[in-house]
């Protein structure tokens, strides 16, 4: 899981589009792999983490995932993470 920054809006609404989009290893940003998972791991967010979903739990129109925290890739502190809310990024 990675928090994305403003500087990357576009990533947000490229994964909000779903599979039509080419996979972000295509688009050539920066990334690596997890050491813990393997997972895709997107450079210069906000922090990101690699998880491993434990539960899935309908809310709505929603399915909501409760993971458990494998490892810390990165955090950086001095880069507040990109908001959606009410369909708009903050």
């Amino acid at each position: 899981m990675t928090a994305l920054v403003t500087v990357q809006r576009g990533l947000g609404r490229s994964a909000a589009a779903g599979p039509a989009e080419p996979p972000i290893a295509d688009r050539r940003e920066p990334h690596h792999r997890g050491s813990r998972s393997g997972a895709l791991v997107i450079e210069g967010g906000a922090a990101a983490l690699e998880c491993e979903a434990r539960q899935q739990v309908t809310a709505g129109d929603h399915m909501l995932f409760i993971a458990e925290v494998l490892a810390v890739d990165y955090v950086d502190a001095d880069r507040p993470p990109l908001i959606r809310v009410n369909r708009r990024y903050r």
